[in-house]
């Protein structure tokens, strides 16, 4: 039987809610702290993003994948490295 430790769900929900928050806010500070008007004068038609922004919005998405992917592959290799390191005597050894 599986059980969640209290610690580990509180640091899930905690770093859940600061990735949303991270997301969410970032991109509305960046849109507040100038002229927004004169702004979307001056970019013209296109929507063109600078090289430093670009940057920073492709370490956010890295980031991001990083977040979901790496607790994912932590959970699966925790719960089978128990089964694969415990001998098998008298039964068909499972391929780990």
């Amino acid at each position: 039987m599986v059980t969640a430790s209290p610690t580990w769900a509180a640091f899930a929900v905690a770093l859940t809610l600061a990735t949303g928050l991270a997301t969410g806010l970032w991109p509305a500070l960046r849109g507040s702290r100038g002229n927004l008007q004169t702004e979307l004068k001056e970019s013209g038609s296109a929507l063109v993003a600078g090289r430093q922004q670009a940057r920073a919005l492709n370490r956010l998405v890295v980031t991001e994948i990083a977040l979901a992917v790496v607790p994912t592959f932590a959970g699966l290799l925790t719960k089978s490295s128990p089964i694969c390191s415990t001998p098998t005597w008298g039964t068909a050894a499972m391929a780990c």
